[in-house]
C-alpha cells in the first residue's frame, strides 16, 4: 500500500504541493499526533489547548494558498517579496494609516520579541501581570532584562493602580487585553485612560497592547488602541491572524504604531520571515473582509454561543469561570490541573497546560459546538470521577479568597503542613522586580520563581534564581504536563 509518506517521496514537486495543500485543507490535521498518541482514531481526538480556531482560514484563504503553491511549484520557488508590499497595503487600507505605520512578522510573536529586544533592557524593566501571556518575559528572562509581574486582583484582572505603581521607571509595559490565559478584559471604561495615565507617569515607557483576541471580545464599549497608535510614537498595536481567521498554522502578525517607531522596530527585525503562502493568505483574508463584511461577526458569534455553553456546564456543577472574552476559557476545575489534563488526554480531550501557581485552574480553548458538546460529556465523566475520589480522600488546601494569584494549591489529598509557607508580593512596593539573570544560566523557558512549601515531596521543588524578590510567579516559567502545547501567536 501507498503511505502518505510514500507518496510524498516518489510524487513530483507539483503534485506533492497539491496534496499538501489537500493535508492543510483537512480539518483533522491537527487531530493526528494527539490520536495516535493516545490510541484512538483521529475523528474521535478534540483538541481544546492552544487557543485555534478549529473552523480553519475558509475557503477564499485556502484558495489563495492553493494559488501560491501551484501545480508545478514554480511561485513557492521563489521568495516571497512579491507578496509582502501587497499585504501591508492591504492592512494599511483595512485600519485608515499608511503602509508605513505597518511591520508584518512571522505571527503576533516576532512583533512581540522585537518590541522586548528594543524598548526593555538590564535598566529599563519590562512590566506585565502575573499570569499573562509569556513570550516577552521569556525573551526578556533569556536576554537577562529586569522584569516587573504584577498579580492579578482577586477577580483575575488588571490590577491597573499596581501596574502604574511598577511603570515607573521602566522601559515597557505589555498590556495583552484580553489576558491569555485568564481570559479576562480590562473596563473599557478604565482601559484607555490607564494606558494614557501611564505614559504620563513615565516619559521614556513604551507600551505594547498586544489584541489578539479583541475579534472575539463582546463586552460592549471596548475597542481598538490603533488609532492612539498611529498619534502616539509611545504605543504600539500588535494583531494576529492566528485566532478569529484562523491561520494559527501560517504565522502572520503585524504591529500597527507610529512611522518612527515603525522604523525604530525594523531595526532589530528579521525579514523574509513569513512564508509566500503566508502572505497570500493573509491578504486573502483581508480581501474577504471587504467582500463579506459578516464573516468576523459571525465567527464571534459562533465562538461566543461555544463559550457560553461550556460555561454554564462547569457552572452547573459548581465550578466557576472567569469572565471569558477570548476563544477560551480559565475554569477552576477542582482538582489538580495536571491530573484533570492527564484525565481528559485518556478521554480523547486535549486541554490547555498548567499556569502555576494556579494549580486547579484549567484554560480550555474553545472549539465547534459539536466539539464543546463532545467535550463536555467526556470532561463530565472526568469530574464524575474525581469526585467519587474526593469524597475517600483528605480535604484539598485552598487559598482564603483574595489570595489566588499568590498562593499554591498542593495535590489532591496533600495536608499542607505547618512548615509550609507562601511569600507574596506586598502591595504599593516595587517587590515584582526581578534583577537580571545571567543568559548562560537560564534561558527563556528558565523558571524565574518558585514557590517554598514543604508537601511530603508531592509539589516539585525548584531552585529560586538568586536576585529574585518574593512574588507568585513571573510570566515565562515553563510548562509541565505531560502534554506539549504552543504558546504561539
Amino acid at each position: 500500500m501507498l503511505s502518505r509518506r510514500n507518496f510524498l517521496s516518489h510524487a513530483s514537486a507539483g503534485a506533492a504541493g497539491l496534496y499538501a495543500a489537500t493535508f492543510v485543507r483537512s480539518r483533522l490535521r491537527e487531530q493526528f499526533a494527539f490520536a495516535a498518541e493516545m490510541g484512538i482514531a483521529p475523528e474521535e481526538a478534540i483538541n481544546l489547548a492552544n487557543n485555534e480556531n478549529s473552523l480553519g482560514p475558509g475557503k477564499a484563504v485556502m484558495d489563495a494558498i492553493d494559488s501560491v503553491i501551484g501545480p508545478e511549484g514554480v511561485i513557492a520557488g521563489r521568495y516571497p517579496f512579491r507578496f509582502l508590499g501587497p499585504l501591508g497595503e492591504a492592512i494599511a487600507e483595512k485600519w485608515g494609516v499608511k503602509p508605513q505605520n505597518v511591520l508584518v512578522g512571522a505571527g503576533s510573536t516576532q512583533i512581540l520579541v522585537d518590541c522586548t529586544h528594543q524598548y526593555a533592557s538590564k535598566e529599563k524593566a519590562l512590566v506585565g501581570s502575573l499570569p499573562t501571556y509569556e513570550e516577552c518575559f521569556g525573551y526578556a528572562n533569556l536576554m537577562g532584562y529586569r522584569t516587573k509581574a504584577v498579580p492579578l486582583t482577586a477577580e483575575f484582572k488588571m490590577d491597573l493602580d499596581q501596574t502604574l505603581h511598577a511603570c515607573k521607571g521602566s522601559g515597557m509595559l505589555f498590556y495583552c487585553n484580553p489576558n491569555n490565559p485568564v481570559a479576562t478584559l480590562v473596563d473599557p471604561a478604565q482601559s484607555s485612560d490607564f494606558l494614557m495615565r501611564a505614559l504620563d507617569a513615565e516619559k521614556n515607557l513604551r507600551i505594547l497592547v498586544d489584541e489578539a483576541y479583541i475579534d472575539y471580545v463582546t463586552t460592549p464599549g471596548h475597542e481598538t488602541m490603533i488609532p492612539t497608535a498611529i498619534e502616539n510614537p509611545r504605543l504600539i498595536v500588535a494583531r494576529t491572524f492566528s485566532k478569529a481567521y484562523g491561520m494559527a498554522g501560517l504565522r502572520v502578525g503585524y504591529a500597527i504604531a507610529h512611522e518612527d517607531t515603525i522604523a525604530e522596530l525594523g531595526e532589530f527585525h528579521m525579514g523574509n520571515s513569513v512564508s509566500s503562502p503566508a502572505l497570500a493568505a493573509a491578504n486573502a483574508a483581508l480581501q474577504r473582509d471587504k467582500t463579506d463584511p459578516d464573516y468576523l461577526p459571525n465567527e464571534k458569534k459562533r465562538n461566543a454561543e461555544a463559550r457560553d455553553f461550556i460555561i454554564k456546564f462547569f457552572a452547573d456543577r459548581g465550578l466557576s469561570a472567569t469572565d471569558a472574552q477570548t476563544n477560551f476559557i480559565f475554569v477552576d476545575v477542582g482538582m489538580p490541573i495536571e491530573q484533570f489534563q492527564a484525565a481528559c488526554a485518556a478521554e480523547g480531550v486535549r486541554v490547555g497546560r498548567p499556569f502555576p501557581p494556579l494549580w486547579t485552574r484549567c484554560r480550555i480553548s474553545l472549539g465547534t459546538m459539536d466539539e464543546m458538546q463532545r467535550a463536555a460529556t467526556r470532561i463530565a465523566t472526568v469530574l464524575d470521577s474525581a469526585q467519587k475520589m474526593a469524597a475517600l480522600e483528605a480535604p484539598v488546601f485552598r487559598p482564603p479568597p483574595g489570595e489566588l494569584a499568590s498562593s499554591v494549591v498542593p495535590r489532591s489529598g496533600v495536608k499542607l503542613p505547618s512548615s509550609a509557607r507562601v511569600e507574596r508580593a506586598q502591595p504599593s512596593q516595587d517587590r515584582w522586580s526581578r534583577q537580571p539573570a545571567s543568559p548562560a544560566k537560564g534561558g527563556r523557558n528558565r523558571a524565574l520563581l518558585t514557590y517554598s512549601a514543604a508537601l511530603d515531596g508531592s509539589l516539585r521543588r525548584k531552585s529560586r534564581p538568586s536576585g529574585l524578590l518574593p512574588c507568585s510567579r513571573t510570566p515565562g516559567s515553563p510548562r509541565s504536563g505531560a502534554l506539549p502545547n504552543s504558546r504561539l501567536r
